[in-house]
């Protein structure tokens, strides 16, 4: 059902985006938030039914910041992932494979108020569920991160 086409040449995004196709609907993973409250937005079954349905090709490539400290580490745009080319150089694919999920959260419709980590957007779906997620692969499949 998704279909990320990865334009940046980043093996690490490669793996990130592999990882993710292959995991994000596994029955274990859906399970693990079933009972969680995420502000903000529908309840289980509707953000299952958001996952599941089909959603235009996304497109990843980078972004170089104006401002050359910038924080941000990746931007959501009409259906393209924009990753902050200097951050992403020394991530691990953990890290890569969790804001790609975050940022796909935003291609599914939800959304943070802000653009800081506050503690009321940790509560948010693409905070939430990228952080479950990252957990889920860590404790799940360790091996695929290599």
């Amino acid at each position: 059902m998704l279909n990320i086409i990865n334009n940046t040449g980043n093996p690490k995004i490669d793996k990130a985006i592999s990882i993710l196709s292959k995991h994000y609907l596994d029955q274990a993973f859906l399970q693990s938030f079933k009972d969680i409250t995420f502000s903000c937005h529908s309840p289980y079954t509707s953000i299952i039914n958001t996952m599941n349905s089909n959603h235009p090709a996304i497109h990843v490539n980078y972004f170089t910041p104006h401002w050359l400290f910038s924080k941000a580490i990746a931007k959501y745009s009409n259906n393209e992932i924009l990753f902050n080319r200097f951050p992403i150089r020394t991530s691990p694919v953990c890290d890569i494979l969790e804001t790609l999920f975050h940022e796909l959260c935003h291609h599914w419709g939800f959304v943070h108020v802000s653009n800081y980590q506050t503690p009321y957007n940790l509560d948010t779906v693409p905070y939430k569920l990228s952080s479950l997620f990252k957990s889920y692969i860590i404790s799940s499949f360790p091996l695929e991160l290599l």
